[in-house]
């Protein structure tokens, strides 16, 4: 069996041993990390191992920290993984035989090195009992299927340059928003843009949003790579305000920008974001009424990005 196996410093020390157990038995270890006792966040570790049991290239995996639980939520994120935080042989028995467990998570801290080593064992060696749980297991994830289905941890690895083009905005920015009027009159919101990989790292997806504003509110864009053309395909929408927007994005010097697809006669729209940095950006909503020879500001946003 091919076993993914991942811990942060706080769980490095059984992962070394769970490692030689597991490779004493016979099973193929692949090792995401981290390599030492060094201070490290486990999703970086985590979430890699993660991807390859839902991907099928690991048939089960291993999470450790130092209580487990934050591994086992990071690898909760990730579609078709079912991972169990273990604290006794029964936990084990019972995640593997009533859930179906393809992953488990220990604490380094809260368990002694036997105790883990006979957890793994008994994990290994349970049987899924299928019948009544197995309704049980697909209703877990019924409700956010879609959203699971969709989501990515990173760029595809065939084109990650040209992906992180738009890969580079995937986190959480706090935004100040202003809004110019041409008579030289203004007003402003704050808000929050957050970002995230879709399509199997292929695209990226945002949703933007006022500070206080009910979901219904919210606005989202989906981008798409084009290889054979090398620029996105981007839509915009916000249904409650009656926006959908088509737009083709490419790089245009340092600036990334975004023009709509067929505008109206007499008027041309563009978005770009501008001083580009890893923690800020500007974002440039403009309109030209003259066929391109001028261009009026009607939107600003300055996003800067969330602290981990």
């Amino acid at each position: 069996m091919r076993i993914a196996v991942a811990s942060d410093h706080a769980g490095f020390g059984y992962k070394t041993r769970i490692i030689e157990h597991l490779e004493g038995l016979g099973h193929e270890v692949m090792d995401f990390g981290t390599h030492s006792t060094a201070p490290v966040d486990y999703p970086a570790y985590v979430h890699p191992a993660a991807s390859a049991v839902a991907d099928g290239d690991c048939e089960r995996g291993i999470v450790l920290g130092g209580s487990g639980n934050g591994e086992a939520m990071a690898a909760n994120r990730h579609p078709g993984v079912r991972c169990a935080l273990c604290w006794s042989e029964e936990s084990a028995r019972l995640a593997r035989a009533h859930n179906d467990a393809n992953m488990i998570a220990l604490g380094e801290r809260l368990l002694p090195e036997d105790v883990a080593l006979r957890i793994v064992d008994v994990w290994l060696a349970t049987p899924f009992e299928g019948g009544r749980h197995v309704r049980r297991i697909e209703a877990i994830d019924e409700p956010g299927r879609v959203p699971a289905l969709v989501g990515a941890v990173g760029p595809a690895p065939e084109h990650a340059e040209k992906l992180m083009l738009y890969g580079q905005f995937v986190g959480s920015w706090d935004i100040e928003c202003t809004w110019y009027e041409r008579e030289g009159s203004a007003r402003t919101a704050s808000g929050e843009w957050h970002f995230g990989w879709i399509l199997g790292g292929r695209g990226v997806q945002d949703v933007l949003f006022p500070s206080g504003a009910s979901h219904d509110r919210y606005g989202t864009t989906i981008r798409g790579y084009d290889t054979a053309s090398d620029t996105w395909h981007i839509c915009w929408m916000q249904p409650w305000g009656r926006e959908f927007v088509h737009l083709v994005g490419r790089a245009v010097g340092d600036r990334i920008v975004q023009e709509v697809e067929g505008p109206g006669p007499g008027r041309l729209e563009r978005w770009s974001f501008n001083q580009i940095t890893p923690r800020t950006f500007i974002w440039l909503g403009e309109v030209s009424c003259d066929g391109g020879l001028s261009w009026f500001v009607e939107q600003e946003m300055r996003a800067r990005r969330r602290s981990p």
